[in-house]
């Protein structure tokens, strides 16, 4: 663990598979390398410079192209180059003054990046352009939380809303939405994770449940009722596909729960593990590889995790008795021996 009072947001892995991270908010960007018994902090990205809106960091990217990508609270978006390691940055767009709620990138392509404002604005562009003019404009009247892409589909985007709709653009047909219904209906969405085969988006929201929807269908025929519904105990801040684990995703709390799950849509009565190293709520995740996983909390706490060995695998904390009365008040009582599950 790495503790320092800086407030995280945010945690994006080396896209070259490099045991190092970049991690933003609101007290700047930072490299850490996360070896296997010692988290090292690499560098401060934005050291040099005099604290101010655009430096409130609420998400970072790093993809393939190189370039680190973060998006502030006063909407400016940012691009830095990991290998200066210094506070000059390679290029700003700050042409937007609303926050940015998420960033993402498109699969297919290391340089286009999807912007989430505050306003209901997503835009995307090519960070090599020198500024957005060009760039795909999406736009609605409800306030989009979190996006998503999946390189299934390249050309489609996913948002959940912050009136808990699941919105989804054809960007070749930017002008209408592709697909648009309530997933966590008089609640607020959160989050939103498309599984890498294309099929599933799994969804998360106030109303302390994460819902997992198939797509396959959409839109002429597709259904709105979820593939399955995982109740959780706090509300949903953030979700992931677990890597190598088709059927499992991950999740941390907005808040009163510091512990990061895994969960089979199997089997979504419980959770199938969990880590509560953290002191405080989790704000930010990320996986390393099948099993190690990477968080930050605003308390300034970094953990990584390895899954497999350190975390606690709920099934074993069940109990394996269950009782019931009759209509004749006769009790019956089974009971039998736990028989640890195979999570892979």
């Amino acid at each position: 663990m790495f503790e320092k009072p800086w407030r995280w947001n945010a945690v994006a892995p080396s896209p070259n598979k490099q045991p190092i991270c970049a991690v933003a908010g609101h007290d700047g960007l930072s490299l850490f390398r996360m070896g296997p018994d010692q988290i090292t902090h690499e560098a401060h990205m934005a050291m040099g410079r005099r604290w101010n809106m655009s430096m409130d960091f609420k998400d970072v990217i790093w993809r393939p192209s190189e370039y680190i990508t973060t998006g502030s609270n006063d909407g400016t978006v940012t691009l830095w180059d990991p290998e200066r390691r210094t506070d000059q940055f390679v290029r700003k767009f700050s042409d937007y003054s609303r926050p940015v709620n998420r960033l993402t990138a498109k699969p297919d392509d290391p340089y286009f990046v999807y912007a989430a404002y505050s306003d209901g604005l997503i835009v995307g562009w090519d960070v090599r352009a020198p500024d957005r003019s060009s760039g795909l404009r999406l736009t609605g009247s409800l306030t989009a939380q979190d996006i998503d892409c999946t390189r299934n589909d390249p050309f489609k985007i996913a948002a959940i809303t912050q009136e808990g709709r699941l919105i989804m653009w054809d960007i070749r047909h930017p002008s209408k939405t592709y697909l648009n219904f309530d997933a966590h209906p008089a609640y607020r969405g959160q989050c939103i994770a498309w599984h890498p085969n294309g099929r599933f988006i799994g969804s998360g929201g106030s109303d302390q449940s994460i819902k997992v929807w198939d797509i396959t269908t959409a839109p002429k025929k597709f259904s709105v009722s979820p593939f399955c519904t995982i109740r959780t105990l706090a509300h949903v801040h953030k979700l992931q596909w677990r890597p190598g684990h088709d059927t499992q995703l991950s999740s941390c709390a907005l808040s009163s729960d510091v512990r990061f799950q895994v969960w089979d849509m199997h089997n979504p009565n419980h959770s199938l593990m969990f880590h509560d190293h953290h002191k405080g709520a989790i704000s930010g995740f990320t996986w390393y590889d099948d099993d190690v996983v990477w968080s930050s909390t605003r308390e300034g706490d970094i953990v990584q995790c390895d899954m497999q060995n350190d975390a606690v695998f709920t099934a074993g904390l069940m109990g394996n008795t269950v009782a019931e009365f009759s209509s004749q008040h006769h009790l019956a009582v089974a009971t039998g021996e736990f028989i640890e599950r195979d999570s892979s």
